[in-house]
């Protein structure tokens, strides 16, 4: 083992350590033990993604930016790993009309949408599976968004993706309500697979893998409140799931990483590991800042700022000066920190968690589906965060943040029609 290489592993220690002292102490396998275990698998594949050397541009790593991004990482986390929502948890379910209304709308937003996707779908799969046509397609697809700004094409499209992380939630969570019906619920998993349709139909493997991931540590969120029937049929399908979705993605990656100077091995090395790298050779010191035009772009319209880049291709050429953009992964945290700085950066963290703490705290071993809002959204932030960037930016972004946004207050607002079961 090369000295270079000591803050890596001492880096994957302690989330290994971690995991261990939370499964000891919670004594069950929860969305907490979830998000865990994907940083400690997250920060396992870093080791190898820099002994490879992937694109050979890693710098040595430093302890400092290990330390920052493990304390911020755990900070945004505690409200999720301090919630019980096990079976000694009490589910105080919002009004059965109102939920309903809310996933009927949410499967509209998708069957609209589906259409299009389904057509798209067909010829990006057999384009995938033949020779080069993965890599043909993932370029075409980052062509088409460095000329419009977008992948998004409709209105219908710009709703479907906006209410994608909440369809995930609702799904897992119609689960444990005996008043839903199973239409409903077959219904409801229109919505969750809608992104991984697209990221075939795109060539994109962050569009597959990404809605997995959100559905993993949602259902460990709730899974203890789940019939036990529906708990044995809902692991047969995740298993055919995976499976069907792993030719795709095996397709796409040999297709646009088997060459005489690339290996498929390392591609997914690098993939898995560089967010945690990337972020400590430059997150804390790259240059300059961006004025949180990554993370809060609509926001910053909306306010009134003229000069916000419309997209990754425009943010980039006004910031030409950093020593890294979103060209490459380096978590949540990295994102935050390059956009406001990493003293600012880190107290938006504090403040923003300590806030989410308080307003998820169960009372009396409650906890309301409001509440459960926004754990899941700190959920969807970890472990999509970890692997790749901060995952409600941009446009799109911000608009998921929205959804979670009205979505809590809409449901908050009917706390007085929750019944207990």
């Amino acid at each position: 083992m090369n000295t270079d290489q000591l803050y890596i592993i001492l880096y994957f220690i302690v989330w290994v350590i971690t995991f261990i002292v939370y499964i000891r102490r919670k004594r069950t396998f929860d969305a907490g033990a979830c998000l865990l275990l994907a940083y400690v698998i997250y920060s396992f594949f870093s080791y190898f993604a820099y002994k490879t050397n992937y694109f050979n541009n890693f710098e040595e790593p430093k302890l400092f930016p290990y330390i920052y991004l493990f304390i911020s990482v755990i900070i945004v986390m505690y409200p999720v790993l301090k919630t019980n929502t096990g079976k000694n948890t009490q589910l105080a379910y919002p009004n059965i009309k109102l939920f309903k209304l809310y996933c009927i709308l949410i499967i509209l937003f998708s069957l609209v949408q589906l259409p299009d996707i389904i057509s798209q779908f067909k010829m990006g799969l057999i384009r995938i599976l033949s020779d080069n046509g993965g890599a043909d397609l993932y370029h075409e697809t980052i062509d088409l968004v460095e000329q419009t700004g977008s992948g998004i094409s409709n209105i219908f499209a710009i709703l479907s993706g906006a209410v994608s992380g909440m369809a995930i939630l609702v799904f897992f969570y119609s689960l444990t309500m005996t008043e839903c019906s199973r239409r409903l619920r077959i219904a409801l998993i229109i919505p969750c697979f809608i992104g991984i349709l697209y990221g075939i139909a795109t060539g994109q493997r962050g569009a597959m893998i990404q809605p997995l991931l959100i559905m993993l540590v949602t259902y460990f969120a709730l899974y203890k409140h789940i019939p036990n029937k529906i708990n044995r049929i809902l692991r047969a399908f995740a298993i055919v799931v995976v499976v069907l979705i792993s030719i795709p993605f095996i397709a796409m990656t040999i297709s646009r990483f088997d060459t005489a100077n690339n290996n498929v091995n390392d591609s997914l090395y690098f993939y898995a590991g560089q967010s945690s790298l990337y972020f400590n050779n430059n997150a804390l010191n790259d240059n300059g800042i961006r004025y949180g035009d990554r993370t809060i772009p609509l926001f910053k319209r909306i306010v009134g700022f003229s000069d916000v880049p419309k997209n990754f291709v425009e943010r980039r050429e006004k910031y030409p000066h950093l020593k890294m953009n979103d060209e490459v992964f380096c978590t949540f945290v990295g994102d935050i920190a390059i956009d406001f700085g990493p003293v600012l950066g880190f107290i938006i963290i504090v403040v923003c968690s300590t806030a989410i703490f308080f307003k998820t705290r169960p009372n009396r071993n409650i906890l309301y589906f409001h509440q459960l809002i926004v754990l899941h959204f700190v959920m969807y932030l970890c472990i999509i965060g970890g692997l790749k960037l901060y995952p409600f930016s941009d446009v799109g972004g911000n608009l998921k943040l929205i959804v979670y946004i009205l979505s809590y207050i809409l449901f908050k607002n009917f706390s007085l029609s929750y019944e207990r079961h």
